[in-house]
């Protein structure tokens, strides 16, 4: 049986696939729809072939001048093996308006360790969303 994914690309067994573009390295500037801006800083790894780090500010930023977007966003990945996947998140984020919200990290960041071959969750350091007063935060170490 074959599913379709609108949104995937179909892999074909033995057929390499082509890399996905991606933006270049540098800094980008997106101006809010009403008001503000995000500035947008990309980091390619040393090879090129892909984004290494992905850093946002946002200063008033706004598509629909009801809610707002302050603060910063910094993640940046590095894979040691072929398996493993080690990020390391900074985020102080702070939306105001219609929908009040905070997307914070710990003071020392949030540090994630991801291997494809095992199904473990392993951070360091926290990262907590909050939406209208409801707290999220990240699952449990060893789940």
């Amino acid at each position: 049986m074959t599913e379709y994914i609108p949104w995937g690309t179909p892999y074909e067994p033995g057929v390499s696939l082509a890399l996905r573009p991606f933006p270049r390295g540098g800094v980008y500037t997106l101006g809010g729809l009403k008001s503000g801006s995000a500035e947008v800083v990309l980091t390619e790894t040393a090879n090129g072939i892909t984004l290494q780090s992905v850093a946002v500010t946002y200063k008033n930023f706004s598509d629909d001048g009801l809610t707002f977007l302050n603060g910063y966003e910094n993640v940046t990945s590095r894979n040691p093996t072929v398996t493993l996947n080690m990020v390391d998140w900074y985020s102080d984020l702070v939306q105001t308006g219609e929908t009040q919200a905070t997307k914070k990290t710990s003071e020392n960041g949030f540090h994630l360790a991801i291997d494809v071959l095992l199904n473990n969750f392993d951070a360091n350091g926290t990262l907590t969303t909050t939406i209208n007063g409801i707290q999220y935060d990240q699952p449990a170490n060893g789940t």
